[in-house]
């Protein structure tokens, strides 16, 4: 109803998600944070809650008179994102379907302490539960077998 319109312009970009934080040179009073400390999950771009924490860690480091020691995350949320890439990946034409599973399938609360890094063990068996079985299935043992 907003009747006619004219596109002035294009935007486009790309936002770097890494499965892995990037290799830095450590420089003197430089704390990384966010997408080059892989907070971004490589297989969402979700970001939000891990840059909050982080942000948390860093002021409370400070306060207290210490460089923060930022988490990394756990290896089991950075398996399970690496296999849903490489799911992405392998098979595209499966993604719009996975996402809209993914969400209409979970509890908001399961999905938001997956896509934060927060997930439980149950939260981890919803997800892939509500995710296409075989083709992830696939790309879990190609993952293991490093395929």
């Amino acid at each position: 109803g907003t009747g006619e319109f004219e596109i002035l312009r294009r935007e486009g970009g790309v936002i770097p998600m890494y499965s892995h934080a990037p290799k830095t040179s450590a420089q003197d009073n430089i704390l990384r944070l966010g997408v080059t400390t892989a907070t971004t999950k490589a297989s969402s771009g979700y970001c939000y809650l891990g840059a909050q924490r982080q942000a948390r860690e860093l002021v409370d480091g400070i306060v207290h008179g210490r460089v923060p020691a930022l988490r990394n995350r756990s290896r089991l949320a950075a398996w399970f994102d690496s296999v849903f890439v490489r799911f992405l990946r392998s098979t595209p034409q499966h993604a719009p379907d996975a996402f809209l599973r993914l969400f209409e399938g979970n509890d908001p609360a399961t999905i938001i302490r997956f896509m934060s890094d927060q997930a439980r063990p149950q939260d981890y068996l919803a997800v892939a539960r509500s995710l296409p079985a075989l083709p992830l299935s696939q790309q879990a043992l190609a993952h293991v077998c490093r395929v």
